[in-house]
């Protein structure tokens, strides 16, 4: 499997099913890690024909995995606030 830039795995694939959150939570993270979230540029990879492959939130970037889970200032956005309702403890 091929590593995300900027996003460690050492363990972080047991590690995510090991957490104490719902099922679908696991899956999503479990796609993250190991890139399988249909992104423009997954679709493209799969010759998936699209018009642009810009992000569409903040039409800045390609969207890629990495870039809308760190770098895509509108999804940080939106990630505090999906999450600020709950308390994280690692």
């Amino acid at each position: 499997m091929k590593a995300i830039p900027g996003i460690p795995r050492n363990g972080c694939l047991s590690k995510a099913w090991s957490l104490k959150v719902s099922g679908t939570t696991k899956v999503f993270g479990w796609r993250v890690l190991i890139d399988r979230l249909p992104s423009k540029i997954n679709l493209q990879k799969r010759r998936v024909r699209l018009t642009c492959n810009l992000c569409p939130l903040c039409n800045k970037d390609m969207e890629s995995i990495q870039h809308i889970i760190s770098s895509c200032d509108v999804a940080q956005r939106l990630w505090v606030k999906c999450v600020s309702g709950y308390s994280c403890f690692w």
